[in-house]
This record gives structure tokens, C-alpha cells and sequence, in this order.
């Protein structure tokens, strides 16, 4: 499982990406995923399930070969706060290529932000 992970830490993040999407297809088999271009600007979309316009689920990857750091914090901060003026998500899914730090497993998640409107996950891919 070590090399598995070792090879995740050093995808590029659109191959990153593309590997995310497909897990996640085959995880929810019965649910509609769509994955969304980004090079146009994505507003803050990855993949979305349901209907954009409605209340999605959305995902958002983040490949930090480095871990999660205070500039990737706020990365991540980023993409929650662009999402959300765009649209009415039912959750938010952070997917990351590596493992949260202790202090962040203590509490079970990071909190990216205070905003309430939506619940959000974070996940590693592992």
C-alpha cells in the first residue's frame, strides 16, 4: 500500500484528477457524475452530482505532494469560498492526495470555513 500511496503523492494533478474521477464513478455507480473543464474556469466544480442548479454534491481535488500546508490551506479555503457564490451545494467533498497531519485527525476535519450552508468532508485517496 506504501508504493500505491507514493505514486499518488507524485501524480500530476490533472492525472490526479482523471484517477479521482474514475474512483468516484465506480464508488456511485447510481449517481449521475459529471466532471467539469477547468481550463475555461470551473467555478470551483471538479465533478458534480445532481443538478448543478439545484442543491449538487460537488468534489474538489487537490493533489499536494508536499502535504497540506498553510498555502494550501488556503487553496483550499479558495476553492470552498468559489463555489459557493456560484452555487447551493448539499455538500462539499475535498478529495486530497495525501493524509491530513495528527492535529487535523484529532478533530476529525479541517475546518476550511465557517460558512454553514453546506457540510463538508475531506478525504484522502488512499
Amino acid at each position: 500500500m506504501d508504493s500505491l500511496y507514493q505514486r499518488l503523492k507524485e501524480l500530476a494533478p490533472d492525472i490526479f484528477q482523471r484517477f479521482c474521477f474514475q474512483l468516484l464513478k465506480e464508488r456511485h455507480p447510481q449517481q449521475e457524475l459529471r466532471h467539469v473543464e477547468g481550463a475555461s474556469g470551473d467555478e470551483g466544480l471538479d465533478v458534480f452530482g445532481g443538478e448543478l442548479y439545484g442543491k449538487p454534491a460537488i468534489w474538489q481535488y487537490k493533489a499536494f505532494p508536499n502535504g497540506v500546508g498553510n498555502l494550501s490551506k488556503e487553496q483550499i479555503r479558495e476553492s470552498l469560498r468559489t463555489p459557493l457564490t456560484h452555487f447551493s451545494p448539499a455538500s462539499w467533498i475535498l478529495c486530497l492526495s495525501v493524509d491530513l497531519d495528527t492535529k487535523a485527525l484529532r478533530r476529525g476535519s479541517y475546518q476550511f470555513s465557517d460558512d454553514r450552508r453546506i457540510s463538508g468532508d475531506v478525504a484522502a485517496v488512499r
